[in-house]
Formats: C-alpha cells, structure tokens, sequence
C-alpha cells in the first residue's frame, strides 16, 4: 500500500506535538544515565586521594587530588591565588594522570609526566604539560586558564630515565634526567632499563635545549637538582652522607663544592628569600627535618612532627612552608615555618572550593531543564492534537527564525548592561564564553549570564503581557499571537517564557523552530503560540485595543 506525499505531511503534523515530547523523553533519559553515572563517580566507593604533589611560585599554589572508580581515574589540579581566600582551592584543570614533577614559575605551572613503555621495551617520549593563571576578574576576585580546563602540551622530553629535580633557570624550566637505578626481580635479573646517560634540559622559546654537565658528574650514580639563584646540582660520592654541589653559572659554566648530604633523605626543596632550604626526610623515623643549604654546608631550621605522610617544601607569599595531604583525605594542610626562630607557625587547611557533588553544573543544569521542559508540555499539552488548528490573521506571515534570533540578541542587550551594573563586572565578560551555565564549572563563574538569561525572560513576559511583543520584536516587527490568530492569553505568555528559559540554559532546544512548518520553538509549542510578522506589502498591524485583551 502506497502513501502519498499529501497523506505523509498530514500524518506528521498530526504526531508532532508527540514526537516533540518522545524526543524530549529520550534527551531526559539520555541526562538521567549520565548523571546517574556521574552520581555513581561520588558514591562512597569514590576513592578521592590527595596526592604528595604540589608547587608554588610564590604567589600561586597548586596540588593535585586524584579521583578514581573501578579502573577509571581522573586527576584534578587544583590552585590557590592570590586572591583566593587563604583556605580555599579552586579545581583549575584536569590531567590524565598524576605528573612525576612539576614547576611553577611566573603564575604559570609546568606538568612533567612518565614516559610510557613500548611493547619491545623502549619508551614513548614523556609529555609535559602546562597552564597559566591569569586574572580576568580582579574585582571577583577570579582566576581563568587558557586554554581550560585542558593544559597546553609543550614539547616533550625523552621517556627514559627518572627526573632528580626541575628548577627555574630565571624564567625558563630546568630539569635533571638521570638514569635509573638498576633494579632486579627476584630471579635476579634487571628490572629497569636504565637510561644511556643523565641529561640536563632547558626549556627555551617552547624548545628544549641542552645543557652540559660537568665530566666529574656524569659517571656519578646519585643526582639531585635543587633551585637556588643559581640552579645546584648534587652529585653523589663514594660516602653515603656526602656530595658535590655543582652551581651552574650564568654562562653554564660550572663551580664545585663539597658538602654534607644524604641524597636518599632528600624529600623536597625550595627557594624562599633568595636561599635555598631543603627537606630531609627520615624513613625510618618517619621525620622530616628542614635545613638552610649555604656554600655548601647546612644548617638545621626546624624539625617537623612525624605524621606519616609525605611532606612538599614550598614558598608561598613570603612564607616557607610545608605541604602535606590531611587525614580525611580532603584538600592540603600547610605547616607554616618560622625561619628566624626555627619553630613551626601557623596551620592554614586547603579544601576544594565546592563539593564533590556541585562540582559539574553543567549536567545539574541540563537535566533539570529538561525535566521541567517536559512537565510544562505534559501539563499544557493540547487534548487532542488532531483537532487543533491554526490561523493566520490577515497581513501577517509567520517569522523567520533569522529574524527571531535578531530579536533575541536586541532583547539580551540591555539584560546584559543591567547584569553588568549590578555584578559590577565589564559587559564583555557576561558574554564570555566560559561563563556559560553547560560549559561553567562553579556557580559564581555562571552567575553573570544566569542574572542576564532571568531579566531577559522576565523582561519578556512583562512586555508581551502588556503590548505582545518585546524591544527586540518591535526593531524586528514580530509580535506574540496565539495559534488561533488573536492576541495570547496571559497564561500562554508565562509558558511561553518560561519555556524560553530553559531554551535559554540548553540553546540546542532553540532548534525545535525548524522541526515544524509554523516555526514554532519549544515554548511557542506547549503554549501554543506563534511570532508572527507582517508581509511586506502591508503596513504594521495597529496595537491590540483593551477589548481585545
């Protein structure tokens, strides 16, 4: 049995309203599953670890939390500014895996990872990664990442070998690649493949370059690279407690010393004031000591009590600190040090700015509008979609969505400068990009664009309840008339917005006006509305009178 064309038409105007409303169930159903498993990833089961990982610059702290369910594991990086709050961490990127160091040197954060083995037993050259914090709300205080939430991969470094320390050559990273120590397995053959030769790397104009190292040092089996105003590298003897250290010159030349320090105990190291102070750490006692290294020699500053967990040296904000993960596996504590009277000072906590559970709007955002979405249809929806008609009032045609979405921005305009004045932020930022509710990761980075996306649907309804059509509409001569051709009822011009907003949080449902021959979006749908315009060759239609309200 053959259809015609005619038959067909008739037969999708007529589902329409239904198919509307299968494809918003299926949308729903497709953001339950997500965000059923996204509530799955937040479940007690979720084994959420600080990792011993941190660098400062002094001015920026960062650390890394990692998340992992199952086989799954994702690694956030999470940073503390200068204008954050002195206990709050803000999640400012995401890594694959957990990096083996990392350097922080102007506001910027360099992520050095392993590099993988191949299946014959060589190595995939080791990425190495990094973001910058840049402020771009001062008075909010804010802090964005470019490109976000992703880092910038810079050029890579050889796979094999183990990093002994990166350091600030000024501004340009430097990191030490030694070879590994051999290893057996217990039937006693080699379980590493050591590197060919240790190798110094400096990263310059995006491209890394090397270095020389001294020909006393290259045969050595201990390495350690410590920051100093100089870059020192630590070269071990044939004494467990003692070594060389190497200070690299401006012209890369290279000075020696002899001094007294255990390399196995090195745990961390950090330039604070100009001079470089080192963490010793105890296995055996489980005790971190912190020393002052100075030509050579060093020199005991504080001994930090044994908590059983491994401890990062840093400088943060004219303060030497030591960062460790708290007990309850939530955020850093920092045990700040008292260089001048060798005591430990004050304890400050770090913990994530939002909860677990908050920290993906953007799903939050979508299932919630979707559900909202189909409850409006479920409830307004025509009785009988077989008999609903539609009439064109005379001298009217039915918009074009180009024209609609010209509207659209003139009506978001003045939201827009209104959001700004009350946020007291500039108008460019409303609309940036990041502050989209389906792309913004924390509710005050999306609050500009929320406040705008509200006063323009409430600017909506206001105007087309009193006047049928809003600023935009009347500069693009539209206006709001029921299906039926005469002016929309009040309650049909609050669902009708209503539903505009939830398109105005998931743009994607604006695409609804090209799925029927009226042009009608999701809102014009369950209120049963059109925008219409006039033809060209009539004049605009007058302003319905009182009677006709």
């Amino acid at each position: 049995m053959l259809v015609g064309a005619s038959d067909l038409k008739s037969l999708v105007r007529t589902v329409r309203p239904d198919l509307c409303l299968l494809v918003a169930a299926l949308a729903l159903m497709c953001g339950l599953c997500s965000a059923a498993e996204g509530a799955g990833a937040r479940t007690p089961a979720d084994s959420r670890v600080v990792e011993p990982v941190a660098a400062s610059d002094g001015n920026h702290l960062w650390f890394f939390e990692s998340a992992s369910v199952g086989d799954s594991r994702r690694v956030l990086v999470l940073h503390n500014g200068p204008f954050h709050a002195p206990s709050e961490a803000w999640q400012a990127s995401l890594t694959e895996d957990l990096p083996e160091a990392v350097l922080a040197v102007d506001a910027r954060l360099f992520c050095f990872f392993r590099g993988r083995r191949t299946p014959d037993g060589g190595f995939i050259n080791r990425p190495v990664s990094t973001l910058r914090a840049e402020s771009w709300d001062r008075s909010a205080h804010k802090w964005d990442y470019n490109p976000s939430p992703r880092a910038r991969t810079v050029a890579d470094l050889p796979g094999a070998g183990v990093i002994c320390g990166v350091v600030a050559d000024g501004r340009d990273p430097l990191v030490l690649l030694a070879p590994f120590r051999p290893a057996t397995d217990p039937d006693g053959q080699p379980a590493e493949e050591a590197a060919d030769r240790p190798l110094l790397k400096r990263l310059r104009l995006g491209q890394w370059q090397d270095v020389d190292l001294p020909e006393d040092a290259r045969a050595r089996a201990g390495f350690y690279l410590l920051p100093g105003t100089r870059p020192i590298l630590l070269t071990a003897t044939d004494e467990a407690s003692e070594c060389i250290a190497w200070t690299l010159e401006e012209d890369d030349r290279w000075t020696s010393q002899p001094s007294a320090i255990d390399l196995d105990r090195i745990a961390g190291a950090a330039l604070h004031d100009g001079q470089t102070f080192i963490a010793m750490h105890d296995a055996a006692s489980r005790r971190t000591d912190v020393v002052l290294l100075r030509h050579g020699r060093t020199y005991p500053i504080v001994q930090a009590v044994p908590t059983g967990r491994d401890l990062t040296l840093v400088s943060l904000r004219g303060e030497l600190a030591l960062v460790e993960a708290t007990a309850d596996r939530g955020g850093v504590r920092l045990r700040a040090i008292d260089v001048a009277a060798g005591t430990m000072g004050e304890v400050t906590e770090l913990r994530r700015r939002l909860r677990p559970a908050l920290e993906d709007f953007s799903l939050l955002i979508l299932v919630g509008a979707l559900l909202v979405a189909m409850l409006l249809m479920f409830l307004f929806r025509p009785g009988d979609p077989s008999r609903v008609t539609v009439q064109m009032p005379r001298g009217m045609q039915v918009a074009e969505p180009r024209r609609r979405f010209v509207a659209l921005l003139i009506d978001l305009l003045p939201a827009a400068i209104l959001s700004s004045l009350i946020l007291r932020i500039p108008l460019l930022d409303v609309f940036s990009l990041s502050r989209l509710p389906m792309r913004a990761q924390h509710l005050e980075d999306m609050a500009p664009m929320l406040l705008m996306l509200v006063i323009c649907a409430a600017h909506s309804t206001l105007c087309e309840l009193l006047w049928g059509r809003t600023l935009g509409k009347v500069m693009m001569d539209c206006s709001v008339r029921g299906i039926d051709g005469r002016v929309a009822p009040p309650l049909a011009i609050l669902v009708r917005n209503a539903m505009k907003l939830i398109a105005l949080l998931v743009p994607v449902l604006f695409l609804f006006v090209y799925l029927n021959q009226y042009r009608q979006s999701l809102g014009d749908l369950t209120a049963r509305t059109m925008v219409l315009t006039t033809t060209e060759d009539q004049a605009p239609p007058e302003a319905p009178s009182d009677d006709e309200r």
